[in-house]
């Protein structure tokens, strides 16, 4: 397979798989289900959010995992996922579709945009996954920052 049918192969939306969420688990344990080899501090410690406000229970989702593209900040990213009609992935739901999906995480930086919050430095920051460094690594990346062409981001239909 040649590396252009690689990555199209890992580009392939992923919405027929059905990915079970655990909203009740743990922060310590979610976090441990995605064996980051480095992880921010602020993820670390409970100051950056797992979830939106008020979600818990059981849910089940169907993302997608979609390259965004070249953007001046997150805010267009964000623009770009709506009009292709796509919620982001909170940090949460994000480490659940991870697990199962470890070959289309590797070698990708990906934006989990779902959850946003503040960093150690009291920045406004989006969770980011870099497993394009050769390790899994989970940190946290300025809202106001740029968008690389080959990053990604996971979501699932608006309306789901």
């Amino acid at each position: 397979m040649s590396e252009e049918q690689r990555v199209e192969e890992l580009a392939r939306p992923t919405s027929t798989e059905i990915i079970e969420v655990d909203g009740d688990l743990p922060r310590d344990q979610v976090l441990a289900l995605g064996k980051f080899q480095y992880m921010s501090w602020a993820i670390r410690d409970g100051t950056f959010p797992l979830d939106r406000e008020g979600q818990f229970g059981q849910w089940k989702i169907q993302p997608k995992l979609t390259q965004v593209g070249y953007c001046k900040n997150t805010a267009e990213a964000l623009r770009k996922l709506k009009e292709k009609g796509i919620r982001p992935l909170t940090l949460r739901e994000f480490i659940f579709w991870m697990v199962k999906n470890q070959d289309r995480a590797s070698e990708k930086f990906i934006g989990v945009l779902g959850v946003q919050g503040k960093d150690l430095g009291d920045v406004r920051c989006s969770a980011c996954f870099d497993g394009s460094c050769g390790y899994w690594d989970l940190h946290l990346s300025e809202v106001d920052g740029e968008w690389d062409e080959g990053w990604w981001s996971v979501g699932v239909p608006e309306n789901a």
